[in-house]
Parts: structure tokens; sequence; C-alpha cells
């Protein structure tokens, strides 16, 4: 039993997502690494006529204490966002905190991967 409890806690506490980016073969994948160990996600080729964008994200978590009052944390980031040719969104590719960061961070990614920016 206590086996499962301690595999149970390693998985919920050492899995988390993470994006790789693979420049010199213009690539990247949205993955998971289960236990924090196993990589889990497929590679996606980009391409020319993709295009990378900066989004604001906002996230507000919510949780009830047994007294029923209510506790709101606040999430505002900055999200790097790959689109394909038609506009439809694919995946994140990195988070910034502030804008400058994430204008940054969109002109690296943006030349070591020669796609438009936006």
């Amino acid at each position: 039993m206590s086996v499962v409890l301690i595999l149970a806690g390693a998985f919920v506490g050492f899995t988390h997502s993470a994006v790789e980016i693979d420049t010199e073969r213009k690539r990247a994948r949205f993955l998971n690494v289960l236990f924090g160990i196993v990589k889990t996600g497929q590679w996606m080729m980009v391409k020319p006529d993709m295009k990378l964008k900066v989004v604001r994200s906002a996230q507000t978590w919510r949780s009830y204490s047994g007294g029923n009052r209510t506790l709101d944390i606040d999430q505002k980031d900055y999200r790097l966002i790959l689109y394909d040719s038609l506009g439809k969104k694919l995946m994140p590719m990195a988070k910034a905190k502030n804008l400058n960061e994430a204008n940054s961070k969109l002109a690296t990614i943006g030349k070591q991967l020669n796609i438009e920016m936006i």
C-alpha cells in the first residue's frame, strides 16, 4: 500500500509540461515529462509559413475554504503561441512574466526558426 502512495506522490510531484525546440532541425514539441524523467509528445515540423505571436494570458484559480470563503489567485503572463498558415493555434512555445521579456523571446525564437512574428 505504501508503494502505491509513494508512486502516486512521485507522479504528482514530478510530472510537468514543457516545450522542447530543436532549432537545427526546425521542429518543436509540446511534451509531458512523467515522473520528471520520461518525455512524451510528438515532434512537429516548423514550416516557414507558420507564425509566432505574443498573447496576454490571464487565469484565475479559485479555492473554497471550509467556512465557505473564497480565495482567488490571479496569474497574469505573456505566452508565445505558434500558429499555422491559416491562423489556427498550434501550441504555446514559451512563457514570460512581462511584455519586454516576451518580445525578446519572440525575436530570438523567430530568428532561430526563421518564421514570421506578428
